[in-house]
């Protein structure tokens, strides 16, 4: 294949199509093949560091007495999931029946929480660091578009080195998307695995006939696009969680669950939503059913670890950020320095909740910042005497220049 390629490098690009087709042919066949070798294939299965399911009930070393008596943490990731206001006067949206759950249940709601960056891997990075990023501005100067030292940065985070050195099993219940698939630190990588779940393949067979051939084969909701993706994590994770929840304590679980954040694929019920008719809708009305089928999987979640737990767990449920702006649209793609003050707001005024055993919710701060969340954690559970940082929230200039930084911070009071 590389000498006829090098033979036909220099003609049209037509003459390369054939090869991209019959690959993309060969792919699906190869597909249809581990479907029918594996039916389960197209439902959900896992993968930890292809380690089979015995073994991931045997990688923790046996725990010594003070670990035993350590609280599961749980820190769950709704992606773009916007603080109440945000929601009410922008969206039109009462969200208050899913927040007077988590009131019951006993979670402080940081109801004025604003997100450190206005992308995921940079506030997550910040976050479960405990630190802001100028250092990477220093490093990296201000004209390059490259996350990859920040994604290197989030995978490898301070946090998840902290617990693993008290006795904690760090494990990461992954998303569909690369950068929070696998961590290199995490004891335990699960996730929905599978052709179906690889972002490269999906992008390279969207470039040849096999979407077209696929789409005649399969109902919709199984083919091979991150609408299906998307379905597949959700429902994997919400349930994944459950047998997570009964591993060996004590124990670190991350959860990325990219509801609400697109593609639009759940109504209110979590039934799947043909692309037809999220097409025939708005964006906000896309975004309401999305939210509320969020709301009913986390109350599952929640609800299973809490009844499940041995010991009373730490549970932050928390976003990463707001929704990318529908009501005041950026003029481009990451162009944040041209945002208005509404764009602002939906992007980060965020979801901020802890349950948080033994503490008194007097003593917290309702606009407690995320780069604070394991400084307090650390402080209060393990007797650490970390210092507070500033409540600061940044932007950077675009796409281009990620790394030059603005702080916002008086623009979002």
């Amino acid at each position: 294949m590389l000498l006829s390629f090098e033979r036909s490098k220099n003609k049209s690009f037509d003459k390369v199509n054939p090869a991209l087709n019959f690959i993309s042919i060969f792919l699906i066949l190869f597909l249809l093949l581990d479907i029918f070798k594996n039916p389960k294939l197209i439902q959900y299965t896992n993968r930890s560091n292809n380690w089979t399911d015995e073994q991931q009930t045997e990688v923790r070393k046996t725990p010594d007495a003070d670990a035993e008596d350590l609280r599961d943490i749980y820190f769950i990731v709704p992606d773009r999931y916007p603080s109440n206001e945000v929601l009410s006067k922008q969206y039109g949206f009462d969200n208050s029946n899913f927040i007077n759950y988590l009131s019951e249940k006993g979670f402080f709601i940081a109801d004025k929480s604003r997100s450190v960056y206005p992308t995921t891997t940079m506030s997550l990075g910040s976050e479960l660091n405990m630190m802001f990023l100028d250092e990477f501005t220093t490093q990296y100067g201000t004209e390059t578009s490259d996350f990859k030292p920040v994604v290197s940065f989030l995978r490898n985070n301070e946090v998840g080195k902290l617990l693993k050195e008290r006795g904690y099993t760090y494990i990461n219940l992954g998303s569909w998307w690369h950068v929070t698939q696998r961590f290199d630190i995490a004891d335990i990588n699960i996730n929905s695995k599978g052709l179906a779940n690889d972002e490269f393949i999906i992008r390279f067979l969207e470039t040849t006939m096999f979407t077209e051939f696929a789409d005649t084969l399969l109902p919709e909701e199984y083919r091979l696009s991150h609408r299906s993706e998307q379905k597949k994590t959700a429902n994997f994770q919400s349930e994944k969680i459950k047998e997570v929840a009964n591993m060996q304590s004590p124990k670190f679980v991350f959860v990325h669950f990219i509801l609400p954040h697109p593609p639009y694929v759940f109504d209110k019920d979590c039934n799947y939503l043909k692309e037809k008719i999220t097409d025939d809708r708005t964006e906000i009305e896309n975004y309401k059913e999305q939210i509320r089928c969020a709301n009913k999987k986390l109350k599952d979640m929640i609800d299973y670890i809490l009844k499940n737990s041995k010991k009373e767990p730490i549970i932050i449920l928390q976003s990463d950020e707001g929704p990318h702006p529908i009501k005041s649209p950026l003029p481009k793609d990451n162009d944040w320095k041209n945002a208005d003050n509404v764009a602002l707001s939906e992007k980060f005024k965020i979801l901020n909740t802890l349950y948080l055993p033994g503490v008194d919710h007097s003593i917290l701060q309702k606009d407690l910042s995320p780069v604070n969340t394991f400084r307090f954690i650390f402080n209060t559970y393990f007797e650490e005497n970390f210092e507070y940082l500033p409540n600061k929230t940044f932007i950077f200039s675009d796409q281009g220049h990620i790394f030059d930084y603005k702080e916002i911070t008086n623009e979002l009071r």
